[in-house]
């Protein structure tokens, strides 16, 4: 069992196009902690340009993209890698991308404002006054 103690803001969900890299990156004294990962065709933006009558097509790589970052201070996943091109919902040959966003964690002590398990970890979200 494992206990971490969120410090600082969730960042908001970004994409990563096909070819990118993400890249979380935490302080050396917190970890990294994905709170949301979606892998398809979720919506138009940056990644896909046009509607080719696939958009919304996704599923959800929290675990996959979780058991690569979750706990260390800094990770990358690329776009595609195997383990995502695995679970594609969406037809082979149209582009997808990978949404996520994460969350730096770090013990210390302060006013809880959100307890969420995963796995056999739980995270503590706190504010400081």
């Amino acid at each position: 069992m494992c206990l971490s103690v969120a410090t600082t803001e969730t960042l908001e969900p970004h994409e990563y196009c096909e070819t990118e890299t993400f890249e979380a990156s935490c302080p050396e004294t917190e970890t990294v902690l994905i709170t949301s990962a979606r892998y398809g065709r979720m919506h138009l933006g940056r990644c896909i340009e046009t509607d080719l009558g696939y958009v919304g097509c996704s599923v959800d790589v929290l675990s996959y993209v979780s058991s690569e970052c979750d706990g260390q201070s800094q990770c990358q996943v690329r776009v595609p890698a195997p383990g995502l091109d695995e679970l594609q919902p969406c037809p082979r040959d149209l582009k997808v991308y990978l949404e996520v966003a994460y969350e730096c964690l770090a013990s210390q002590t302060g006013n809880i404002l959100h307890v969420k398990m995963r796995g056999d970890c739980i995270a503590i979200k706190i504010i400081f006054p």
